[in-house]
């Protein structure tokens, strides 16, 4: 999959952005819906998530980045996870940029249910509790470096693992990237 989401922030609140993203389209990848494309996209679509997002933590080390790949993971909370086990997960997931120093800029927001979200019925109104954004110079930063270090199998995956006895998110999600010609969340936190 493929994707650029499309952010508008919040005027009412600095930390918090909306989303607005087509999800299971007839095309094979994900598509955002920017304010020109909105009707045509929206109509090619089954399902649409809108989300406000806000936004837990976040760090910028390549601001100015020119050529890059965007990552952008869509998480879902398992319905009874204990809010304490919530906050060691985002601890875990934003303490990665420490341990994988590919990861250039990043940001973890929480998604909050909007309601002209229109998702199909097997997704549910509130499929997406969180959303993990980073940004790379290189593909490998991601598929590489992120993917199999260490911190990430001892510490984030146990997170989504139905053996390890630890699982609060499930292991549905939505993992998209693309590559960028700048940074969006340098973009974004100028802005």
């Amino acid at each position: 999959l493929s994707s650029s989401l499309a952010w508008k922030q919040a005027a009412s609140h600095p930390s918090r952005r909306v989303c607005t993203m087509a999800l299971s389209c007839q095309y094979p990848s994900l598509f955002c819906i920017s304010c020109g494309e909105f009707i045509h996209a929206l109509a090619a679509c089954e399902s649409v998530a809108a989300m406000g997002l806000e936004t837990v933590g976040a760090g910028l080390q390549r601001p100015d980045l020119a050529q890059g790949v965007k990552r952008t993971a869509l998480f879902r909370a398992l319905p009874n996870a204990p809010a304490t086990q919530l906050d060691r997960w985002e601890r875990d997931l934003l303490e990665m940029p420490a341990h994988v120093t590919s990861i250039l800029n990043w940001r973890l927001s929480r998604a909050l249910p909007l309601d002209w979200s229109s998702p199909n019925a097997s997704i549910g109104k509130d499929a997406w509790s969180h959303v993990w954004e980073q940004e790379y110079d290189r593909l490998e930063g991601l598929t590489v470096d992120y993917m199999v270090h260490p911190h990430h199998w001892a510490h984030v995956d146990r997170w989504f693992d139905p053996e390890s006895g630890s699982q609060i998110i499930d292991t549905a999600l939505c993992h998209a990237f693309s590559p960028l010609s700048g940074s969006v969340l340098g973009r974004d936190a100028s802005g």
